[in-house]
C-alpha cells in the first residue's frame, strides 16, 4: 500500500506519526527491552 492510500484510510497524522516510529526503530539511539 502505497503512502497516498494509507493517509486515505488512517488519515496524515496516523501515517506522518507511524513513518517517524518506523524511522526511530533504525536508529542506534532507540532502544527495546528493559534497562
Amino acid at each position: 500500500m502505497g503512502c497516498e492510500i494509507a493517509q486515505q484510510f488512517y488519515g496524515v497524522g496516523l501515517v506522518r506519526r507511524a513513518r517517524r516510529l518506523a524511522s526511530g526503530a533504525r536508529s542506534s539511539l532507540m532502544t527495546y527491552g528493559r534497562r
